[in-house]
This record gives structure tokens, C-alpha cells and sequence, in this order.
């Protein structure tokens, strides 16, 4: 968390710090930067026309005073405590309505699509506990470098194996492990993605207890469909793709928000 920092949350200068959003510099497939920066600029399309409804200038957002309370309060409340206790470069106020989008599309891209990249291969990564183990009966090996010893002796293949197999948690803690894996990694029966699906088991974006105007409903059906383009765009991808095909943040995968 040191290293968290406004702009660390927003995924394109992000990738600019890392240096791969050249693609004639990165010629590696790098699927996550793809369906990342898809998924952005389509939230910031949605982000902005949603502005634009609600704000006719930039005067319109400066004067909104429950806004900048709330740009305040998330900077110095949310974030005081990190970066030497400058709010991380989170901005304390919102001139214009150019940053209020970027600002929103920060926050709706980490609450969905980042918080999806990650929390969804929980269960896959985690439940193998040699990837991860919850605890170690015996301390770690002090060097990885060299194989290991048990009483001046080399240890072969076998009895390597079963060395290691020696340091990792007895099966009851590895099984609740698995258990509380299996449970954050999956979605919840009540969560809302991007777009349905066709069978009617993930619900859509807009619900009945959604109040919204004509022209909000117009710009959230907007969104719904380049969503729907990304989705397609993504399955013709994976089909020709030769390693695993990469489904991680199909928006048909993707929850609109977190929930615990």
C-alpha cells in the first residue's frame, strides 16, 4: 500500500510507468493491458456522458460544494495516512468536468474491472496450496539456491519431495484454505455485471430500483453495448489464441461493483 497512489489507480498512466503501453516497443501479447485500456476508455465514454448530463460547465462542478466535500474528504479521510500523509495525490478538489470523468472512471474501473482481474482468480491460484501456503509447520529454507541437506546428506528427487511436502500446514488448515478461496473467488448470487447473460444467471447493469432519467438511461444503454462489442471482441480473440484464452475481464465476467 506504500506505493498507492492516485495515479497508480489510473490504468493508463500506469501502464505508461511501466513502460508497455507502446506496443511496437512491447511486442508480447499482454491480454491484461488490453482488455484493461478497452475496458477504461469505454468507462470513460460512459463517465463523461453521465458529466455532461449533470454539468453544463466547469463552473457547474467547482460550484458544486457536496462534490468538493466529497473530493475532500475522500483525499484526506480515505487517504491521509499514505505518502507522507498527502493524501497519496488524491485530488482534495475537482475544477473541471474533463477531471470529475477521469476522477469517476477511477473509481468505477477499481471497484469493477481491477477488483474482477483479481479477487476472481483467487480460488485458482490460492487453493494449490504449494503456491501459497496459509502456514509452515517448519521455518522456510534459508537458502534457495542450493538443494537441501537433512543431516549432511543430499536428498534426491523423492525425498526432496518429500521434504517440502514436511514444511506445509496440516490438511485441516490447507482444506479450510481451500474452502475460504473457493468462497471469495466466486461471484454472489445477487451481484450485476456489465451485461447479462443469455441465460438469465447474471443479471445486467440497470435494475428495476433504478432511478434514472431518459437521457441516463440512454447513456447507461450506450455503455451496455460497446460492452457487449468488447465481450465479442474478446471471444474472437480467444478463439485463435494459442495459449489459454484470457476471460478474466470479459464484461459479461466483470461485476459493476464490489461486494462483500
Amino acid at each position: 500500500c506504500e506505493n498507492l497512489t492516485y495515479d497508480t489507480l489510473n490504468m493508463p498512466k500506469w501502464f505508461e510507468t511501466k513502460g508497455v503501453m507502446d506496443t511496437e516497443k512491447v511486442k508480447l501479447k499482454y491480454l491484461y493491458r488490453d482488455d484493461s485500456i478497452s475496458t477504461w476508455n469505454i468507462l470513460h465514454r460512459y463517465a463523461t456522458g453521465m458529466v455532461d448530463i449533470s454539468y453544463k460547465s466547469d463552473k457547474d462542478v467547482s460550484d458544486d460544494l457536496e462534490l468538493q466535500e466529497f473530493a475532500r474528504e475522500i483525499a484526506d479521510k480515505g487517504f491521509g495516512g499514505f505518502r507522507d500523509n498527502k493524501g497519496a495525490g488524491f485530488p482534495t478538489s475537482i475544477a473541471t468536468k474533463e477531471k470529475l470523468s477521469e476522477y469517476l472512471t477511477v473509481i468505477i474501473f477499481n471497484s469493477s474491472t481491477y477488483h474482477a482481474s483479481v479477487n476472481f482468480q483467487i480460488n485458482k491460484y490460492l487453493a494449490y496450496i504449494l503456491n501459497a501456503p496459509p502456514s509452515m509447520i517448519k521455518g522456510p529454507p534459508k537458502q534457495d539456491d542450493q538443494i537441501p541437506e537433512v543431516a549432511g546428506k543430499i536428498l534426491n528427487q523423492d525425498e526432496l519431495e518429500h521434504q517440502i511436502i514436511s514444511y506445509l500446514p496440516k490438511y485441516e488448515i490447507a482444506l479450510v484454505t481451500m474452502a475460504i478461496t473457493e468462497v471469495l473467488g466466486n461471484f454472489s448470487p445477487i451481484e450485476r455485471f456489465y451485461i447479462p447473460s443469455k441465460s438469465g444467471e447474471r443479471m445486467g447493469y440497470l435494475g428495476g430500483n433504478m432511478s434514472v432519467s431518459h437521457d441516463q438511461q440512454m447513456c447507461i444503454r450506450k455503455m451496455e453495448k460497446q460492452m457487449e462489442e468488447l465481450k465479442n471482441a474478446i471471444v474472437e480473440r480467444n478463439e485463435e489464441c494459442e495459449s489459454l484464452p484470457y476471460t478474466v475481464m470479459r464484461p459479461d465476467n466483470v461485476p459493476i461493483a464490489t461486494q462483500i
